[in-house]
Formats: structure tokens, sequence, C-alpha cells
């Protein structure tokens, strides 16, 4: 590819490029730098890529993208003064990184609808939603996030080949997740989203952001590129970030009249999921949804609000709420040959996570129902971890079984005496060793009503132990269990 093509759209403030370059590959990884290539420096966290420069020249790339100010004086010289690279400033090499990799792989956004979805909350959720209403509505419809890859919202150069691909195979709609990370990075600058969608905002990464105002900024910027937006209206975020929005835009509110969508007469089935009338203009439908919980409320709101925007029919958008039983690992329900009690799976494997989830069951069951937690902790990780959940777990379940829980290389019943030190030795558990087993004895001895809850594992399908990886499904063992 030439050097004009893969630039286009980047702000270039200074080159001694030659456009007309034809370009072998493109990485930000000075290592795998290829004859002919292209080396973006990248300023990290951690690492500047404009300190691998010379690494990236031994390899032979022939242009080096750099940041402005960040190249020194003597680096400058040598790139100019050098026949065989030549180098390329811009504003922001984050931004031309996604530019690049976007070129590279053909714009692929331009031949999809892109549907984004933001916030701290709800984010994964609301799009596995609205990805089975556009299914549902005949769409061939993809999916990116948090359980489709390492990140939340991937890296320019992964993400950019997967729209390509599913360009490629025919996909109407894309939904995604997008981070604050990926927003604050400009990893989605290239793209224009059809629908953008805003859950909520509650402190969270402020490890990264500092403060509340720079995380509220880098959602923000995602409504700079939609040409329509949803807005909750019942956050406070959410109507700042709804007037200053370009685009066009709607609010959506479990109760207010005042919005675009609005949830009326919610009830709460407890375990068995939510029920409310939607209301928009004169348009009113009932909507339900085995997934149970309040958030579970603005989930489905936010999802049908949408699917209504983009014109489909209330009919569909009810079918696919009331057939969607949950995310895979997100307070996810799996059923077991007793139909008296109510198991769900949780990927939740750190002490915020499990206190998190724990709060979240408590708040659909009723007080006369029994919660048992069933969870363990990895093995080769964090140990200080281990006895901080053993309280968490204490404190909020009425029954804990500690097992294992991908103990790697580690002795699993190490891992389960240090969980065990940080719990109340008062309240009722018990450890079993072997988490197949321990599933079987939670089910089979659970008493009618229980609400079971499997922590740690998820969405996973396998089990991590000295001896490798074998195949372990938590849902298959909670049916068979009884047999």
């Amino acid at each position: 590819m030439v050097l004009s093509e893969l630039l286009s759209g980047v702000h270039i403030t200074e080159t001694t490029a030659d456009e007309r370059l034809e370009i072998s590959d493109v990485t930000c990884y000075s290592e795998a730098v290829k004859p002919g290539g292209m080396f973006i420096c990248i300023c990290g966290t951690r690492s500047d890529g404009h300190d691998y420069i010379d690494r990236a020249v031994y390899n032979r790339a022939s242009v080096i993208v750099v940041q402005d100010g960040c190249l020194s004086d003597t680096t400058r010289e040598f790139l100019s003064g050098s026949g065989s690279v030549s180098y390329v400033s811009v504003k922001n090499t984050r931004e031309a990184q996604a530019y690049i990799y976007n070129n590279k792989f053909g714009s692929p956004s331009r031949r999809l609808r892109l549907i984004a979805v933001t916030g701290t909350n709800g984010k994964t959720t609301t799009s596995y939603m609205l990805h089975a209403i556009l299914t549902e509505a005949g769409y061939k419809t993809g999916l990116i996030g948090t359980t489709t890859g390492a990140l939340t919202t991937p890296d320019p150069d992964v993400l950019y080949c997967r729209l390509r691909d599913m360009a490629d195979e025919g996909i109407d709609y894309v939904v995604m997740e997008a981070s604050s990370h990926a927003l604050a990075f400009d990893k989605l600058a290239p793209c224009i989203f059809d629908t953008g969608i805003f859950t909520n905002l509650t402190p969270e990464h402020l490890d990264f952001h500092i403060t509340m105002e720079n995380y509220y900024a880098a959602k923000s910027k995602l409504f700079e590129q939609c040409r329509v937006g949803l807005f909750n209206y019942d956050s406070e975020y959410g109507k700042k970030m709804y007037f200053s929005a370009p685009c066009d835009k709607y609010f959506y509110s479990v109760g207010s009249d005042t919005a675009d969508f609005t949830a009326r007469a919610a009830v709460n089935r407890g375990t068995e999921g939510i029920g409310y009338c939607l209301l928009t203009g004169d348009l009113m439908f009932r909507v339900s949804s085995p997934i149970p919980g309040e958030f579970s409320v603005y989930n489905t709101l936010a999802a049908a609000s949408t699917a209504i925007v983009l014109g489909i029919d209330p009919r569909v958008i009810r079918a696919a709420i009331a057939k969607m039983t949950g995310v895979p690992g997100r307070i996810q329900r799996v059923y077991a040959k007793r139909d008296d009690i109510s198991v769900f799976i949780d990927y939740a494997h750190t002490p915020d996570a499990l206190e998190n989830v724990l709060r979240a069951v408590r708040n659909f069951m009723t007080p006369e129902q029994r919660l048992t937690l069933l969870f363990g902790c990895g093995g080769d990780r964090d140990p200080s971890k281990r006895p901080v959940m053993g309280a968490i777990a204490s404190r909020f379940a009425d029954f804990v079984i500690v097992t294992s829980d991908n103990s790697r290389s580690e002795p699993p019943l190490r891992i389960i005496g240090e969980i065990v030190k940080g719990m109340d030795r008062e309240r009722p558990h018990t450890v079993i060793e072997s988490r197949r087993e321990a599933i079987t004895y939670a089910v089979v001895n659970a008493r009618p009503g229980d609400v079971l809850l499997l922590c740690g594992k998820g969405h996973e399908d396998y089990e991590i132990n000295a001896s490798g990886r074998i195949p372990f499904s938590e849902a298959r063992i909670v049916a068979e269990a009884g047999d």
C-alpha cells in the first residue's frame, strides 16, 4: 500500500517521506518491523516508542511515524540525513495509528452500520441485548466487547482487521462496547457510528483518568462521532452529556415522563426476572426479561429504545428480550433438574467484582431465600486477595462453599486455606476441594427456594490445574447434578 493511502485522514505536521513510497507492513512494535515497513511511535503508559526508533531502523523500517514534540534533535538529524528511512510527524500517534490501520484494512466501517455502547456499567449486557434484537429482526450482526477478546475495545491493529472480516462476511450491524480507555486513546477516531448509547457514569478507572471530569470527557467523545445518541435521563452525567452532544438525541428513563422512552409500572419478579411497560409517544408495549435485577430494567430499556429508533418492530423487540437469558458469565442463569432452586454463574474473581455481584443478587432475592456462594481463587495469582474475598463471602452469603478455581501449579488446598483465613468461622461454610464435586453438592443439598451463585469461572469452559487445561462446563455439571 502506498504511503499517501495509509495516511489518509491523519493530521500531518511535518514529513520527509515520499507519499508514493510503497509500505510493506505497519506496526508499533520495533521488534516486529519488517523491511520496508512503517513503525508508529506510541507514547505508552509504561514506555515510549520514540525510544525504540534505532531498533526499528536497524530492522529496516522505511518510515517512522512520530508525535509532535517527542523527537529529539539528534534523532531528527539522523532521520533527516538518512537515505533509507524518513519520518512523518503527527499531532497524535495514537489517533494516527487508528487511521492508518483503518486505511490498511480498507476503511471497513464504511461498509457497516456501527452501534457503540459506553458507560461504567451495563455495556456488555446492553450490547448483547441489541445483538439479540437485531438478529431476531433478521439482520446479520457482529459483536465486539468484553467477552469477545482480551480488551473491551481492541487495539487498532485487531479492531480494524476484525471489522474488515465482518464486512467481508456480509455483516449488517456491528454492536461494540466503547471503553473509556479506547476513547481516550482515539482507537475509534475513524469511525462514524449510526447510534451511540450512554448507560451511566460512576467512579471507576480513576487510576487512569485521575478525575471524574476526565472520565466524563473520554466518554463524551463518542457522541461527536455518532449520528444518533441515546442517553440515560436518570444519570446526572447522562443529562449533561445529552445537552452537549452534537448528534440527534433521545432520553430513556425508568419512570420519568420527560424522557422520550420511559419504563413504567416496573415489576420485580425476583429470580424470575423483570417486566415493565415501555412508553414512547403513542406506542406502548410490555417488556419481560428473565434476567433479574433493577439493572435489567435499564439494560433492556436502553436496547429496546435503540431498536425502536432503528425501526425494529416492537413484536421482534419483545420476543428477543424475552428469550435472552443473560450474557455468558454475567449473572447468567443456568438450569438444574430441580425446578425449586435458582442457579447463576458469574465471572467475578476479584474482591470488588465478588462484592458487586453478591450485592446485585441480594437485591433481587426475597428475604426468605437463602444465598449459597461457591467460589475459589486462581493459583499463581495475587495471594493477598484470597482472605479479602473470604471475608466478603462471609459478609454477604448465607452459606459458602470454598473450592478450587484454576489452581494452576499451586496446591488447591493451600489456596483454599488462605481464603478461609479471612472468613468468619461462625458463618456456615464448608470446603470441597474438587470444584465438580462442590457444584454437585451445592445443587443436590440446596433447600427449596435457594439461590446458588457459582463465581470465578463464568463463561470459561475449562479448568486449569497442575496437569494442564481440561474441559470443564459449570452449566453442564449443574444440569447433570443428581443423576
